[in-house]
């Protein structure tokens, strides 16, 4: 086991959603979202 509570990875998961980093797509999961490459 990880050591993490079921609400600990929610609320996790849940601020990475907010933030645009994952997108839910129902009956296929969790994906992380395409960003653009920022070149400097």
């Amino acid at each position: 086991m990880t050591g993490l509570s079921r609400n600990t990875v929610k609320k996790a998961l849940d601020v990475l959603k907010a933030e645009g980093l994952l997108i839910t797509a129902p009956g296929r999961g969790l994906f992380l979202a395409e960003r653009p490459i920022i070149e400097s």
